[in-house]
């Protein structure tokens, strides 16, 4: 695992490289697909090109064989190679050899982790120390980084230490070496998405400010990278974002700054406008002073886009990359989902193209534009709803076509649907003889259509997202109209029970209540014999509903005494599968025994 002369001569690779532009071939492909659905993917073993010899060279491949002997055998491999480690870490010996027992250390932590718990302290230490050495090798620093993040979920419980390794990380963002800059850049993304309980809060100043610094300064590539983890960053720590006025006000400068500085036809804007649609989320209201451009920049660039696709398909010729137009209607998204109601007159002032364009999204033959395009509906939906409801006859036939066929290229598309028809439902105005979603005849369709997929024996785990979403509308189509449950194809009965097991799990949001409500409602409507086969989900359902308003949990308490009432035999074999918590939760907050 120790460099090799042949392997240090054919490094691409400088301490003091910062300067030299990026080539741009030196940025490697990304994939743009639409939010909501977790649907990205790892293109590594693609795009293995004159980084190769680097990548897959013997050190390389002995690092990723210790890395599976640590897998399959775990502890019975750790303490011969923690020997070697500590022999080949110290002080004294070549820096060459301090760096491949860093990666060697690495290499072990997903295997070995558990065992390794009281070496840790001293390990991470080590690794501080030549993090915070002056004349530490960029490339152990580079290492270092990396196996600083492998012991991660480790240092995110000691405040002191992860201080000090964050506070190393931003130090070696601003590295003269290009390599220890990236290294360092994905050091933090990984550590934002670790912190997942304000461990980073204090930090929050200093890691906006590094990366303005470095906004200034990197090249191309790292300046992706960079991109991505300021996206990274901004979604795992909101919240004490949103608390640091300095550091908004430090960011939006930088923003702004790159917003000018970055044309439309920038190897960066792909990068940059997912960055900036979750800047969006994150900082809400903040995003008001460009919101104007903003918006015109991201409908400008979709509007071209579109108009090219439009006209490839009527010419019968290639189409654009779909990657321009995912990234504006993202960052579109994320502008409504920041601002709401406030972005009424941006879209007043572009229509009817606008919603024309937002339509044509729909029905595109490429899968990624049509999740992006409900997507955006969804949160054009809450934000302006009359805008939706001005084209909804087209919108709803748009999601008919999308709910014919569930496979793994659809099923992302679906999940969107389903989450724009919620929004819909829960935000459409009876004004104007505007048509509305909950009186169109088009419900009903839409109801089987989702209830058909809902049932549907072809589900896998990925679909999770799908099925919680298509829970949630299907109860809020019940909301409106508990006959939907009556049909003969699809009754109540037949999707009890996975409502009862999606809904369980869904956070309380609004959606949620609504949708419990009108799962209810219909319950109550056709009678509790409904649930009889399902009882055991029904008591986890109403155990998650606990917290809700008083209507809802008066309704439960119906249900559940007339259960008890008309079914005594299942009741009393159902509440024998309750643990004791949930027994007693029944008793206390629903009277029930």
């Amino acid at each position: 695992m120790v460099y090799s002369e042949l392997e240090m001569s054919m490094l691409q690779a400088n301490p003091s490289d910062w300067n030299e532009p990026d080539k741009l071939d030196d940025i490697r492909p990304r994939q743009y697909q639409a939010r909501v659905q977790n649907t990205n993917r790892d293109d590594s073993d693609d795009d293995e090109d004159e980084e190769g010899v680097e990548e897959w060279n013997l050190r390389r491949v002995s690092a990723l064989t210790l890395d599976n002997l640590s897998e399959y055998f775990g502890d019975r491999v750790l303490m011969p190679v923690l020997v070697e480690i500590d022999r080949m870490m110290q002080p004294s010996e070549p820096w060459m050899h301090i760096e491949a027992a860093v990666l060697a250390l690495g290499a072990i932590c997903d295997g070995c982790f558990d065992s390794l718990t009281p070496y840790l302290p001293s390990i991470s230490d080590r690794l501080l120390e030549l993090l915070e050495a002056p004349d530490t090798h960029f490339l152990v620093v580079n290492i270092a980084l990396w196996t600083g993040t492998q012991i991660g979920q480790y240092l995110v419980h000691e405040p002191l230490r992860l201080e000090r390794f964050m506070r190393a990380v931003l130090n070696k963002m601003q590295s003269p070496s290009k390599l220890t800059q990236e290294s360092a850049t994905s050091a933090l993304a990984t550590m934002s998405e670790l912190c997942t309980e304000g461990q980073l809060k204090g930090l929050v100043g200093d890691i906006v400010l590094s990366i303005a610094h470095c906004m200034r300064g990197y090249q191309l590539k790292n300046r992706v990278l960079l991109f991505e983890t300021l996206k990274t960053f901004c979604e795992c720590t909101e919240y004490a974002l949103r608390e640091n006025s300095a550091a908004i006000q430090q960011l939006m400068s930088i923003l702004g700054e790159a917003w000018a500085g970055t044309p439309n036809d920038s190897p960066l804007i792909l990068s940059f406008f997912q960055s900036m649609a979750s800047v969006c989320r994150v900082l809400g209201p903040q995003m008001q002073p460009m919101a104007g451009e903003i918006f015109a920049r991201a409908y400008g660039i979709l509007a071209i886009h579109m108009q090219m696709r439009l006209r490839a398909a009527e010419t019968q010729t290639e189409p654009p990359e779909p990657e321009f137009l995912i990234t504006s209607v993202d960052l579109l998204s994320g502008l409504f989902d920041a601002l709401g109601s406030s972005m009424e007159p941006l879209i007043l002032e572009q229509q009817p193209a606008f919603m024309q364009v937002v339509q044509h999204l729909l029905m595109d033959e490429n899968h990624d534009i049509r999740q992006s395009g409900f997507a955006l509906i969804g949160d054009i939906a809450k934000s302006c709803p009359t805008q939706v409801q001005s084209i909804l006859d087209p919108v709803c036939r748009a999601a008919l076509a999308n709910l014919e066929a569930l496979n793994e290229c659809t099923y992302s598309i679906i999940s969107n649907v389903a989450w724009a028809l919620c929004n819909i439902l829960e935000n459409e105005l009876d004004i104007n003889n505007l048509p509305t979603l909950a009186n169109s005849p088009t419900l009903a369709h839409l109801y089987l259509s989702l209830a058909e997929i809902f049932c549907s024996p072809d589900i896998t785990a990925d679909m999770r997202n799908m099925m919680e979403n298509i829970a949630l509308c299907l109860g809020m189509m019940l909301y409106g109209d508990s006959d939907l449950g009556m049909n003969a194809k699809f009754p109540l009965a037949a999707i009890a029970k996975r409502f009862c097991e999606y809904v369980r799990n869904i956070k309380p949001l609004p959606h949620r209540t609504i949708a419990a409500n009108g799962f209810l409602l219909s319950v109550q409507r056709q009678g509790v014999r409904v649930l009889v086969r399902n009882l055991k989900p029904f008591f986890d359902l109403v155990y998650a509903l606990t917290t809700e308003m008083a209507d809802t949990q008066r309704a439960i308490k119906l249900i559940l005494s007339q259960l008890k009432e008309t079914e005594p035999a299942a009741w009393q074999r159902c509440l024998n599968l309750c643990d004791q918590v949930t027994r007693m939760s029944l008793y206390e907050i629903y009277e029930i025994a």
